[in-house]
């Protein structure tokens, strides 16, 4: 769908008929919030597939997320910074101050003992390659179309060191390893959380063997979490599951492909967290 007034019409409108419906999409935070609102006072569930935001039940009550809250997201990467040899101190951060998780972010990175911190609107390029040279490590708490630019000029450089993505990433981590794949003296790394890895279980071997064979490609992450919220949706609507719960219904568990440990308060299904891995050239 396209505009957020476009999105917000289309999804009231499923809210206005007399059925109960699971309305289940919405990949990032911004549409999921939209989505939420539109579906604001009626019985229908709302279901995003890649939504972080850790509120949209303050929304509306009856809208959930299969994606791990903000909080788990942050976790993963202060642990991989943390990990890579980086302090918080010392890490070139970049945040948007008009957008509402980077502005989480933002405040999570400062409670770690922020470095340098910078917005995008007061970062040109030029400011941005001063400040490559004299950074071991850099954290874009942006969406991946916004953080190409960065990527792009890194690319350009003779760098090596860490950088650290969000959550965003992975669902255009083929753009990202098209990004990679461009020519580079630069030596980095680039470490995004995520919910799910393609050897994660035996059912996602199998996901991944055959959706490779059928793309050419490993699925990204966004496939595995569409590919569940599909499964409980469906589950859900032949009353063997629980969405609001996160639990099932029957005795036989749903056949998903990533391990749920219940519901967080703000509607977010609660998962582990892992550390997805890019460098230029290759992928982990």
């Amino acid at each position: 769908v396209g505009p957020e007034d476009e999105l917000f019409k289309y999804v009231q409108d499923i809210g206005t008929d007399k059925k109960d419906t699971i309305v289940f999409g919405f990949s990032r935070s911004d549409f999921a919030r939209v989505a939420a609102k539109a579906l604001s006072g009626s019985t229908d569930i709302g279901l995003s597939v890649g939504a972080s935001a850790p509120n949209l039940r303050d929304i509306n009550p009856n809208f959930y997320s299969v994606a791990s809250p903000l909080e788990s997201q942050f976790i993963a990467i202060n642990e991989a910074i943390k990990g890579s040899g980086c302090k918080a101190s010392d890490t070139l951060a970049i945040f948007d101050q008009k957008s509402f998780l980077s502005e989480q972010f933002l405040k999570r990175f400062r409670e770690q003992g922020a470095g340098t911190i910078r917005f995008v609107d007061q970062l040109d390029d030029s400011a941005f390659d001063d400040l490559v040279p004299k950074s071991n490590c850099i954290f874009i708490s942006l969406n991946f179309s916004e953080s190409q630019r960065y990527l792009g000029q890194v690319m350009k450089r003779s760098w090596s060191g860490h950088i650290f993505g969000t959550g965003d990433w992975n669902i255009y981590s083929a753009e990202l390893i098209a990004t990679l794949k461009q020519k580079t003296t630069a030596k980095f790394t680039v470490l995004v959380p995520t919910g799910w890895l393609t050897d994660s279980s035996s059912l996602s071997k199998n996901f991944s063997h055959r959706m490779r064979k059928k793309l050419g490609k490993d699925p990204s992450p966004i496939s595995a979490y569409t590919y569940d919220a599909a499964i409980l949706a469906l589950e859900s609507a032949c009353g063997r599951y629980d969405i609001a719960k996160g639990s099932p219904i029957s005795a036989k568990k749903p056949a998903v492909l990533r391990t749920y440990d219940g519901v967080s308060s703000g509607g977010n299904y609660l998962s582990k967290m892992q550390i997805r891995t890019f460098s230029p050239g290759a992928v982990k």
